[in-house]
């Protein structure tokens, strides 16, 4: 959760500097948010790691709350941009 926060921050952060245009960076957070509701959960929560190539769990499966926390504040500042 804390890398796709952070992947999603820099998107946006790169559209701002003037390296991506928005076209490009409404289509990374669109694909990259479509990516996140098709990925497995528990109770809504996301696992902390995941396989790139197909989304599946990576052992040990497990939710972190740190995680979680910093990925909703990624998102806030995500929202707010």
């Amino acid at each position: 959760p804390t890398n796709i926060g952070l992947y999603l921050l820099s998107t946006v952060v790169a559209c701002e500097m003037g390296l991506i245009g928005r076209k490009t960076a409404a289509q990374r957070l669109h694909e990259t948010l479509a990516t996140m509701q098709r990925m497995p959960r528990y109770r809504g929560h996301f696992y902390n790691w995941y396989d790139t190539s197909d989304l599946r769990v990576l052992d040990p499966a497990y939710v972190s709350s740190v995680d979680s926390g910093n990925l909703a504040g990624h998102l806030i500042a995500v929202a707010q941009a």
